[in-house]
């Protein structure tokens, strides 16, 4: 699995104290979220575009780690960029700085922009599986 450490240190050594920080980890890292990231970037589109509103509702004016603050939102770009990776997504290259802005759609006050990604050829750790089976 990815570890929330690992991942943060190499961000900032702080974040790795920062209880907030760690739950939008711990969000972050959950399949559903990355299958989301994962299908956004498959798109074309900002990774975090279909989940930047509901980071937001949740941790907009947290006091700990306020996403209406424009660094903590750079932090929480990074941590994507980190749980992509392991699933072998890679920034695309070129345009501005490799980011898009995000789609009216995504109805967010705070994040505005986010990169987009691509799945590279290398070998991935990790993966997600989609299946359906039958209630009982």
């Amino acid at each position: 699995m990815i570890s929330y450490e690992d991942c943060v240190k190499s961000i900032k050594r702080a974040l790795v104290t920062n209880q907030t920080c760690k739950e939008i980890f711990d969000y972050l890292t959950s399949p559903v979220t990355v299958n989301n990231l994962i299908v956004f970037s498959d798109a074309g589109l900002p990774a975090i575009s279909g989940i930047a509103s509901t980071l937001e509702s949740r941790y907009s004016d947290n006091a700990e780690f306020p996403l209406s603050a424009h660094q903590n939102r750079r932090y929480v770009g990074k941590i994507v960029k980190c749980i992509l990776a392991h699933y072998g997504y890679v920034p695309v290259t070129g345009g501005f700085d490799e980011v898009a802005r995000l789609k009216k759609f995504t109805n967010t006050q705070h994040f505005k922009t986010s990169t987009v990604y691509a799945k590279s050829d290398a070998d991935a750790p990790l993966k997600i599986t989609i299946k359906t089976e039958r209630n009982t």
